[in-house]
C-alpha cells in the first residue's frame, strides 16, 4: 500500500515537474505510486463490488496532465486519483472516489459532473417530491462532517422558476460528498483499505440515493 515513500515522491515530483527528472525517477514511481495504486485499486473495487451488490470497475487516472487547453504545461499530476464505477445502473450513477497527494487525502461518493441523460434525470428528481429527501440528505451529511461542494451555476435554470424552492439542487451540475483527512498521511499504511471502506459506508447514503431508480 502508500507509504511515505509515496508522498516523498509525489512532493519531489512537485519540485521537479519536467519528463527528464520523471525518467531518471521511474523506479520510484512504479514502486511506491504505480504499483501500490493498482493493488488497492483492484481491492477496493471488490469490497465495494460486495458492500453495494453492484459490480464496480476501477478507475486510476493518469498521472500524465492534459495539456491540451491547459496553460501550465508541466507534464504531471502530484497526487493519486482513483475512481470506483458501477458497471450499471441509472443515468444518475455515482462513483466512490480516493484521492491523495502532499496536501490532502480525501474518500468522496457522488457524480464530478453528470453528462446530459443524468443531468435531466437528477434535475427532474430535484423538482418532485424526491427533491425534500435530497436536500435533508445533504444536511445530514453535513452535519457529519460531509463537505458537499456549492452549486455551480448562479440562476436556476430553465424551465424551472427562479423563484423554485429547490433551486439550489436545481443549480447543480454535479452532486459529491467529500469526507476529508486531518493530514495526508490519514492515506497511507497497511490498513487503508478498511479505512476507506470505513468512509465509503458513510457516504453510502448519497451512493443509493443518487443509484435510486
Amino acid at each position: 500500500m502508500f507509504t511515505a515513500e509515496t508522498l516523498r515522491f509525489l512532493r519531489d515530483l512537485s519540485i521537479n515537474n519536467s519528463k527528464a527528472w520523471f525518467a531518471e525517477n521511474k523506479p520510484r514511481y512504479e514502486a511506491h505510486v504505480n504499483a501500490p495504486a493498482k493493488a488497492l485499486a483492484a481491492t477496493l473495487a471488490a469490497e465495494v463490488t460486495q458492500q453495494t451488490g453492484v459490480p464496480h470497475r476501477e478507475k486510476i487516472f493518469r498521472i500524465n496532465r492534459d495539456l491540451r487547453f491547459s496553460q501550465d504545461k508541466t507534464p504531471y499530476n502530484t497526487h493519486i486519483h482513483m475512481a470506483f464505477v458501477p458497471e450499471s445502473g441509472p443515468a444518475t450513477r455515482p462513483s466512490y472516489m480516493l484521492g491523495l497527494s502532499p496536501e490532502y487525502f480525501a474518500l468522496g461518493c457522488g457524480a464530478m459532473g453528470f453528462d446530459k441523460a443524468g443531468l435531466a434525470a437528477f434535475r427532474e428528481r430535484a423538482a418532485g417530491p424526491e427533491g425534500d429527501r435530497i436536500v435533508q440528505l445533504l444536511v445530514d451529511l453535513e452535519a457529519e462532517g460531509v463537505r458537499i461542494p456549492p452549486p455551480e451555476l448562479k440562476r436556476v435554470p430553465a424551465p424551472f422558476g427562479a423563484d423554485h424552492p429547490r433551486g439550489a439542487l436545481l443549480r447543480r451540475k454535479s452532486l459529491m460528498g467529500w469526507r476529508d483527512g486531518a493530514k495526508p498521511e490519514e492515506g497511507l499504511g497497511p490498513d487503508l483499505t478498511a479505512r476507506a471502506m470505513e468512509g465509503f459506508v458513510r457516504l453510502r447514503p448519497l451512493h443509493d440515493q443518487l443509484m435510486a431508480t
